[in-house]
């Protein structure tokens, strides 16, 4: 008989006596949506390994990865704004103030170049301390220098304009700023480009007062605003009037406010954050258009709600292979949790760190897909990799896969297990070194998921053997069994299905 739960999502409750489900390193996918009559309606993939790509030496960790509209890599790395290449060299643009924290990026198109080639003029913020812009045609780089520019918390655009929060105090609570649009051009004072986006005058700005508590981050979402508050969510839109570009839409207010400025996704048309308002916060909550939807789950929730902070969550998303998903990471938690829009479930990203031996929060720091592929960002160093599913190591390094299974019970009684097999895609080994003959550990606990026997290695054999099995005869019994399987070895690990052969007492 097939085993219940073991083919499944990240669950693990208050209580793991109830459930335990641990889904780490691998993603589930739902194949019966497209294909009814597969061998498995559902199966768990192992995730992307990483490849080194470029290594920006001795000037701190990536702070930010970015791809513009003329399809060109940039980086902040420490200090320093750099254009990434394609063979993985870089050139350095410019500096900012700071060495540490996140940084946002927005673009334009520049339409006061004489050139007949795309300009884009790419704006950088450090949040709450200085602005900053690159002029791709020019290759100029220059801090934003216009006596009417405040520094702020989060930037977007939207109809031409580059449009910031402004940084929360009493005199600017809900205010957020906006340019000067890209299509008027006009002088400014010496020493600033005369490109029309740097110039920020002081009365351009509104104030979102739907409600008194302070604007976090501004984002954009099917060409309008969305203005994300402490507490509450505002969305205006383009009004195409010079004196007041951007206007509240009526009737759009959700309730649901913003709990950490860096975890907004955008993905898949549909808007993700960690949420907070007045009754509480650490759920997740997305949204297409105006009535946002929770999808986070109550054990992602409970692992939050165990975390000693959650306003430093981070989130960057990215699409494979037509699965769109939506990375959390928590740098003080010390966990990385990722939704699959498509599947609609949860499960964990998680680095193996040989100093510890331990499972720690993914690697990466920041994500951007850039010429059809997907890069992230290192936060140990000033390293960028490529993601890659044919890679079953994080730049050389192990990836330490788990699945933890539901409770196998029967009202209490004894169950004696005759027969455990795991279905795997099978002759995955490699033809030399580790993996030439790739083994799994598997586990089990007859006492809910709170001891563990001692791990059986099993193969699901070497390049070529397509007939091994992942299987054991004679297990005992228990009236409460988990299951569980390590994968750490460098190959495809794919998992289909599990089954026993079991018989109950009386």
């Amino acid at each position: 008989m097939q085993v219940p739960g073991f083919i499944g999502a990240s669950y693990t409750a208050r209580s793991i006596a109830i459930d335990g489900q641990e889904c780490i390193n691998f993603y589930p996918v739902v194949i019966a949506k497209e294909s009814p009559t597969a061998k498995a309606q559902m199966a768990l993939i192992g995730t992307p390994g990483s490849v080194p790509f470029a290594n920006i030496a001795g000037n701190g960790t990536i702070r930010g990865l970015y791809s513009s509209g003329s399809d060109n890599l940039y980086a902040v790395c420490g200090n320093g704004v750099y254009q990434v290449f394609p063979n993985g060299t870089y050139n350095l643009l410019g500096t900012l103030k700071g060495f540490t924290g996140n940084v946002y990026f927005a673009e334009l198109q520049n339409n006061s170049s004489s050139n007949d080639i795309l300009d884009i003029n790419i704006m950088i913020i450090e949040p709450n301390s200085a602005g900053y812009i690159y002029q791709e045609g020019t290759q100029t780089f220059n801090p934003i220098g216009d006596s009417g520019y405040m520094p702020g918390s989060s930037i977007t655009t939207l109809s031409g304009y580059f449009v910031q929060a402004y940084t929360d105090n009493i005199q600017t609570r809900g205010r957020f700023a906006f340019s000067t649009p890209y299509y008027m051009p006009q002088d400014l004072t010496a020493g600033v480009p005369s490109d029309g986006v740097t110039c920020w005058p002081v009365l351009n700005y509104a104030t979102a007062e739907g409600s008194t508590d302070p604007l976090v981050a501004v984002y954009r979402l099917n060409m309008e605003l969305f203005l994300f508050k402490s507490k509450s969510v505002e969305i205006w839109y383009p009004t195409g009037q010079q004196n007041a570009p951007f206007a509240p839409v009526p009737n759009a207010f959700m309730e649901i406010g913003l709990g950490a400025r860096d975890s907004v996704g955008l993905i898949s048309n549909t808007l993700i954050w960690l949420a907070a308002n007045s009754q509480g916060n650490n759920t997740i909550w997305a949204t297409m258009s105006y009535t946002p939807n929770r999808i986070s789950t109550h054990a992602i929730e409970y692992a939050m709600n165990e975390m000693a902070t959650t306003s430093d969550a981070k989130a960057f998303c990215y699409q494979e292979e037509g699965y769109s998903f939506y990375m959390l990471t928590f740098p003080t938690g010390n966990r990385t949790f990722c939704y699959d829009l498509d599947a609609g479930l949860w499960h964990e990203r998680a680095y193996y760190n040989p100093a510890t031996q331990k499972n720690e929060r993914y690697h990466a720091e920041t994500l951007v897909q850039w010429q059809g592929r997907n890069y992230i960002g290192s936060r140990f160093s000033g390293e960028i990799w490529r993601l890659d599913l044919d890679t079953y190591t994080d730049n050389s390094g192990p990836i330490r896969r788990i699945r933890t299974g539901d409770h196998i019970h029967k009202d209490r009684k004894r169950l004696f297990f005759r027969e455990f097999e795991i279905d795997i895609e099978r002759g995955i080994g490699l033809q030399t070194g580790q993996g030439s003959d790739p083994q799994a550990e598997l586990q089990w606990s007859d006492d809910g998921g709170f001891t563990w026997n001692n791990p059986v290695l099993l193969s699901p054999g070497k390049a070529g053997n397509y007939l091994a099995r992942l299987h054991l005869h004679k297990l005992g019994m228990s009236a409460d069994r988990v299951f569980r399987l390590i994968c750490t070895d460098p190959v495809k690990w794919v998992l289909i299905d599990a089954r026993m052969d079991v018989d109950s007492e009386e």
